[in-house]
C-alpha cells in the first residue's frame, strides 16, 4: 500500500495533467486499465479517455482546483471546485456562454500506484451572469 502523501500526489497529478491539462495519455500512468467510474458507469480506461476528450472538446477552458484532500489507507477523498465558460444552459440559468462553477466531492481507491475506482457527487452548480 502506498503512503497517504503519495496517494494525494497521484490525485493532484491527475487533476493537473488530465482534468486541467486535457492530457488523456497521462491516464495510462495514473489509472488502472480496469478502472471503474461508479458515477458515470465508465470502464475500462478507454471509455474514461473518450469521456474526458469529449468534455475538453465541449468546455475547453476548464479550471479545476483541489480545495480539500484527505487520504487514509488506499483511499483519497477530495473536494474540487471548477470554473469554466459553459456553452449550454445550467439548470435555472439563462442560455448562452456563461461562467459556471461546480463544487464536487470525489473518492478514489488506489491499487498498485494507480486509481482503480472513482465515486463522485456534485455539491453545487452555479451559473454566473
Amino acid at each position: 500500500m502506498m503512503p497517504a502523501n503519495e496517494n494525494k500526489a497521484l490525485v493532484s497529478r491527475f487533476v493537473q495533467e488530465v482534468l486541467n491539462g486535457g492530457n488523456v495519455d497521462a491516464m495510462d500512468d495514473l489509472l488502472s486499465s480496469d478502472v471503474i467510474d461508479h458515477r458515470h458507469n465508465h470502464h475500462p480506461i478507454n471509455s474514461v479517455k473518450e469521456s474526458m476528450k469529449a468534455l475538453h472538446g465541449e468546455v475547453p477552458d476548464l479550471a479545476y482546483k483541489i480545495e480539500d484532500v484527505v487520504a487514509e489507507g488506499d483511499k483519497v477523498m477530495f473536494r474540487l471546485s471548477l470554473r469554466a465558460k459553459h456553452p449550454q444552459q445550467l439548470p435555472g440559468g439563462a442560455p448562452g456562454q456563461k461562467d459556471a462553477s461546480v463544487s464536487s466531492l470525489h473518492l478514489v481507491r488506489i491499487r498498485n500506484g494507480k486509481i482503480a475506482e472513482h465515486w463522485s457527487a456534485n455539491l453545487t452548480e452555479e451559473q454566473v451572469d
